[in-house]
């Protein structure tokens, strides 16, 4: 005689699946905006690094050469860019548009992340701060630069030194 065993199988309910999908969405939607800013907090570490790069080159000239510099910053819509130029030169910078064959004789800086990098003016020319190699001072002053939530502090102070801070953008 032949006898059937009914095997009770036991499946998971919708109501189950969705909060397991909904747990799961929520971890990666969480993991993904934390790699994001991390990825942002490391492209615009790399930014400084060049940037402080591009700065002590000026302030290397400016004491070797016991000279004057000024360092300006030059935004519009689509771009931005740094230029430091020597003071005696009869040169406005609205004259160089982050163009090196419109600008002689001063070095210009091109961020790495252009598209995405922004530097924090209300003007489209101003003057960040005056390198004096003779008396060995900067002028006091600070610009910012920013990618995504994260924005750092160029400080500078009067004794030809500058620090960095992190602020809110």
């Amino acid at each position: 005689m032949f006898i059937m065993q009914s095997k009770i199988v036991r499946a998971f309910s919708s109501l189950e699946i969705l909060i397991v999908l909904s747990i799961i969405a929520s971890l990666s939607l969480i993991f993904v905006s934390f790699g994001k800013n991390m990825l942002d907090e490391m492209r615009l570490q790399r930014e400084i690094q060049h940037l402080n790069v591009f700065i002590a080159t000026i302030r290397q000239q400016v004491m070797d050469y016991q000279s004057k510099w000024e360092l300006w910053g030059y935004k519009d819509t689509q771009n931005w860019c740094l230029i430091a130029k020597p003071i005696q030169f009869d040169f406005m910078p609205t004259n160089c548009q982050c163009s090196v064959k419109d600008c002689e004789n001063v070095l210009i800086y091109h961020p790495i992340e252009q598209t995405n990098l922004s530097i924090t003016s209300t003007r489209q020319f101003y003057l960040i701060t005056l390198f004096n190699g003779v008396r060995g001072r900067s002028k006091s002053n600070n610009f910012s630069v920013g990618l995504g939530k994260n924005c750092q502090k160029f400080i500078f102070n009067d004794r030809l030194s500058m620090r960095i801070e992190k602020v809110k953008c």
